[in-house]
């Protein structure tokens, strides 16, 4: 044991002898007491002064973090308030351009089964309260189109409305003349 101590003190003290490669493989056999020490100037410090640096570092990392949070926060506060502007009343107003046609629907259904012809003129003013209706929500959930694809499957989508709403208007016709038999055939 003692033979190998001296072997280090001996390459720690020859090292310019020495290549670099053969020093660093050497280094291995070197003891730790014998190496300079990384840290000396921190050991030589006082216990405030320790005390003081480790609670600055904790408090540097806590102010980053926070800062960090704070940025995080406010991209999240970004993302909810475009959500909240712009999709959830394209949602709501989709859902009541729903709600509307099948209202819409659900009378001129009511229209033809019913052989109470006193009860016709509430049940087509319910029809007309719902095609306006719905073409209230279609005027207001266009403000919210934002992509050329979302405009084109809107236009079809009216299209399609505008077709429903003459065929309803022949259904309402046939039914107000009693002609039950043919409605249900168109319908």
């Amino acid at each position: 044991m003692h033979l190998r101590y001296i072997f280090c003190v001996f390459v720690h003290d020859a090292q310019e002898f020495f290549s670099p490669e053969v020093f660093s493989a050497s280094l291995c056999l070197i003891p730790r007491f014998f190496l300079p020490h990384p840290m000396k100037w921190f050991d030589n410090l006082r216990i405030a002064s320790k005390l003081l640096i480790g609670f600055g570092l904790a408090l540097a990392a806590l102010v980053a973090t926070n800062i960090f949070g704070l940025y995080t926060m406010s991209e999240i506060n970004k993302k909810s308030a475009e959500i909240r502007k712009k999709w959830l009343p394209s949602v709501t107003r989709a859902s009541n351009l729903q709600t509307r046609l099948s209202e819409h629907r659900y009378f001129v259904n009511r229209h033809i089964i019913t052989f109470d012809s006193t009860k016709f003129n509430d049940i087509e003013r319910r029809i007309n309260d719902e095609g306006t209706g719905f073409e209230k929500e279609a005027t207001g959930y266009r403000t919210y189109i934002t992509t050329q694809s979302e405009t084109q499957r809107f236009d079809e989508i009216m299209k399609f409305f505008t077709m429903y709403n003459e065929t309803s208007a022949r259904l309402v016709a046939l039914s107000r003349e009693n002609r039950k038999e043919e409605a249900n055939v168109i319908q």
